[in-house]
């Protein structure tokens, strides 16, 4: 049986999880209550310890993802990464000039937290203010043969093979949005292979 997903499930599932909390946050502190002082203090202490070594590791690894998205970032720049690093550096160090010199990219991307902009975001308003990407959702192509003309725009008539046998024999209806867009990424991918091009994905959650 599939469950509908509805404005009253969504609220009853939030309004559960924070009676789950509230019961939770109780219990602890009757149990904490009930410890002697020596036993309060040593959990106490573990408790810093515990969230200083979860600390640490969450800037590891976030310093480890950093290192690698700069390395694909630059391998996939190439030319333009000197510029894209005078791009992010001007966010960081001064956002008011940054919206300012980006004035009509800050306007046509509004759905996005500029003051809280991540590596992947900058990446993808770099490469939009160039006109070197386009963004679909999962519902797909707003209008039919989108993505395909965007990059025509780019490349030097590239053959829709595989991509034109999946529009012929693949029905949206019958598998969904999702499954639908899915599959005409990964056709029209094989195509651009032929081509010696590949479909990068950048995840904007």
């Amino acid at each position: 049986m599939k469950i509908k997903i509805t404005p009253f499930v969504v609220l009853s599932a939030i309004v559960l999880v924070i009676i789950i909390f509230i019961l939770l946050g109780f219990l602890l502190l009757i149990f904490i209550k009930s410890l002697s002082t020596t036993m309060q203090i040593i959990l106490l202490i573990s408790m810093i310890v515990f969230a200083a070594i979860y600390d640490l590791f969450v800037k590891r690894k976030s310093k480890k993802e950093n290192s690698i998205f700069l390395e694909i970032t630059q391998h996939l720049l190439a030319n333009d990464y000197l510029e894209f690093q005078e791009f992010t550096d001007l966010y960081k160090s001064n956002y008011n000039k940054f919206q300012a010199k980006n004035e009509e990219l800050v306007k046509r991307n509004n759905y996005l937290d500029f003051k809280k902009l991540q590596p992947v975001e900058l990446l993808y308003l770099f490469q939009h203010s160039k006109q070197k990407i386009c963004i679909t959702d999962w519902k797909g192509e707003e209008n039919d043969f989108e993505i395909q003309a965007f990059l025509e725009t780019i490349l030097n008539n590239p053959f829709w093979e595989y991509t034109t046998t999946f529009r012929k024999t693949v029905y949206k209806k019958n598998v969904g949005d999702n499954q639908y867009l899915i599959g005409l990424l990964k056709s029209i991918d094989k195509d651009l292979q032929i081509n010696g091009y590949k479909l990068l994905f950048l995840n904007m959650n």
